[in-house]
């Protein structure tokens, strides 16, 4: 979250989050209560700042203006950590936006399923992003759904309406760290 210097800034800062109820007027009445500390109360002090009394503005939008501004930091904490992990800005900035706070803990726990959410994002790369943060890409059923999803992502984006097995095949073998039996199951799932 940047440093605000003015409260013109908190304004618009504040008129952004789109809650519902809070328009000008009510903003105009938080910055008239807490000046140039109103981001810094809210992020600092959210549960106070949704009991605190402010004269003509509910309880009900202290507390969306508070979850609003919550949720704004868990997004712009998800996106650095996607950035620190080596993920290219916009890739971070739609992952941070799609699973805010939860971003760390998939990546953590089923990176792939980032490939299955967004299309921009091939196998390879989260491939190349596990080895850079110290952990080894493994031959999960994951990491073969992920790579068989993007193939025909692929191929929709080029016209075709179907896939041939043998290119989804070949795509899917030439994955580093993929076995044999992973690719001979799916070979007799596929078919079926």
């Amino acid at each position: 979250i940047q440093n605000f210097t003015s409260t013109a800034e908190i304004r618009q800062f504040l008129l952004g989050l789109n809650v519902p109820g809070c328009g000008p007027k009510t903003i105009d009445k938080i910055i008239a209560a807490y000046g140039m500390n109103t981001v810094r109360e809210i992020m600092e002090s959210p549960d106070r700042f949704a009991s605190v009394n402010i004269p003509g503005v509910g309880v009900h939008i202290r507390k969306s203006i508070r979850d609003a501004v919550t949720e704004v930091i868990c997004i712009h904490e998800a996106y650095s950590f996607l950035i620190r992990a080596g993920f290219p800005d916009k890739q971070a900035s739609n992952l941070a936006d799609r699973f805010g706070r939860k971003t760390e803990s998939i990546f953590n726990t089923d990176p792939y399923s980032f490939t299955l959410a967004c299309p921009e994002i091939p196998v390879e790369m989260i491939d190349n992003l596990l080895v850079k943060n110290g952990r080894y890409y493994a031959a999960s059923a994951d990491r073969l759904a992920s790579a068989i999803m993007y193939k025909l992502r692929i191929d929709n984006a080029a016209g075709h309406v179907f896939s041939l097995e043998s290119e989804v095949l070949s795509f899917v073998t030439n994955l580093p760290g993929l076995s044999v039996n992973i690719t001979g199951s799916f070979r007799n799932a596929y078919r079926d």
